[in-house]
């Protein structure tokens, strides 16, 4: 699937005013001189939110799309043209809005899991490009850990209630886990579940894991505390617009900055979530 986004304006009554969209998908490639199906997105919604009004406008913007193609690689071309290739998106914006499916913010962590034990125990083993990425969180790493530190959690949700099965079959030992010598199967199919699940509460990297906090950290623990302390960090850094992962609204904006405001949140759960960048100017 590929990542889809939008944001509409409507009046205080409910009419629509304009509609932004976002999508992940290589250009069709029409003329070489087009918007392409961008445009003719614009227009299909135009005239299916507002009909008749020109005062609406529509705008779709081309997100990190790469090689990703509405497209099946692996068999001949269907020839589907880009009126057809267009109103298929349209239809999954449709769906979408009646499934009420959202994205929200979320707060980016320092990932995978043997590289947090690293920067916990033996921090020379990270590289350059592992220092770049900790010095863009919002949240700074030592911070993470010392409020999941104070959660205690005698269980981890990752090994009771997931199971993480690979393209290939391989079973990691959780979804935070990337390197295949910490794997507890090479296919799942050979393994019963009941033996996966005693090779997750066998692993040495468990019990690491858990003993330093690191699993309450993966699931935002406590939530309350990452909205303190990420908007902390936002307002400090004088952002003119700041997120935040547990309340709502998701996006909150501060013209002017308030760099002495204290700052107030509640938890909001259940939220679908994306990971987003360090600011948002």
């Amino acid at each position: 699937t590929q990542p889809r986004s939008r944001l509409s304006f409507r009046t205080p009554d409910g009419k629509p005013v304009a509609l932004l969209a976002n999508y992940s998908m290589h250009y069709y490639g029409s003329d070489p001189v087009s918007p392409d199906y961008f445009g003719l997105f614009s227009e299909m919604m135009k005239s299916l939110l507002a009909p008749g009004d020109d005062s609406f406008m529509a705008a779709m913007s081309q997100g990190t799309a790469g090689d990703m193609h509405w497209m099946d690689y692996g068999n001949p071309s269907r020839g589907t043209g880009i009126e057809r290739y267009t109103d298929d998106m349209v239809k999954l914006a449709e769906l979408c809005a009646t499934l009420d499916f959202q994205f929200h913010p979320a707060w980016a962590y320092f990932s995978p899991i043997e590289k947090v034990i690293d920067y916990v125990s033996n921090p020379a083993r990270l590289s350059a490009a592992d220092r770049e990425t900790l010095e863009r969180l919002v949240i700074p790493m030592n911070e993470v850990l010392a409020m999941a530190q104070t959660v205690h959690s005698p269980e981890c949700g990752m090994r009771t209630n997931q199971m993480a099965i690979n393209h290939d079959g391989a079973v990691a030992l959780c979804c935070g886990v990337y390197d295949p010598k910490n794997f507890i199967a090479g296919n799942f199919l050979e393994v019963s579940r009941d033996e996966l699940q005693r090779r997750k509460f066998q692993s040495e990297l468990c019990g690491t894991c858990m003993s330093h906090g690191i699993h309450d950290a993966a699931y935002w623990k406590p939530s309350e505390e990452w909205d303190v302390a990420g908007m902390k960090k936002q307002v400090a850094a004088g952002q003119k617009v700041a997120i935040r992962m547990f309340t709502a609204p998701h996006i909150v904006h501060l013209d002017p900055p308030q760099p002495d405001a204290e700052i107030h949140v509640a938890p909001q759960r259940g939220v679908a979530r994306r990971i987003l960048g360090r600011f948002l100017k």
